[in-house]
């Protein structure tokens, strides 16, 4: 099934959308933003072969030998993960477009895993422990100089276990303090 712009993202996107219609078709690539980058690029690539064969096996319209790619926040991330699969980053690619991306990441994370910022009040302490299960959250945590700071003044570096509350990780034999990990859990 190709998906076509709903009204989610008529809300979101109503006006972009009525700028670009009727010169391209538009294709919507949903992603599950739970979901590693990494994953979810791999489920991009696997989209735009399936629009490509489809495109290849019609009659009524042109075959789609590259894309032009408009992306918003995490969806840059998904597709820089996808062009990171291939040694020609812009393979199957025309033109890119990245607004708003994160790639250094985003401070709203840390608010939403340390503290459950952005969701309804009750649900807090819920969504704290949900979201630090999500890698494609977990990705989203900044990685930029500057962006945590202890009291003491010391930088934070979130991807630093030693660094992290010890209810948040549960620590692997062997793993020695300071050492970085790529995975933790509740």
């Amino acid at each position: 099934t190709i998906i076509r712009a709903g009204e989610l993202e008529r809300i979101a996107y109503g006006e972009f959308l009525r700028d670009v219609r009727g010169e391209v078709p538009i294709y919507i690539f949903n992603y599950d933003w739970r979901m590693s980058s990494v994953t979810n690029g791999e489920r991009l690539d696997a989209f735009l072969s399936y629009l490509q064969e489809k495109s290849a096996a019609s009659v009524r319209m042109k075959t789609i030998d590259s894309f032009d790619v408009v992306t918003h926040s995490l969806g840059a991330q998904v597709l820089r993960a996808y062009m990171n699969l291939y040694t020609d980053p812009l393979y199957r690619l025309n033109k890119v477009l990245f607004a708003v991306p994160p790639f250094s990441g985003s401070l709203d994370v840390v608010m939403t895993i340390l503290c459950g910022e952005g969701f309804f009040g009750r649900t807090r302490t819920k969504i704290r422990h949900l979201v630090r299960g999500m890698p494609g959250a977990v990705e989203l945590l900044p990685i930029y100089e500057g962006a945590g700071r202890f009291d003491s003044g010391g930088r934070v570096n979130f991807f630093d276990a030693s660094q992290w509350q010890s209810n948040v990780v549960t620590r692997k034999p062997g793993l020695g303090k300071g050492e970085k990990i790529g995975r933790a859990h509740v």
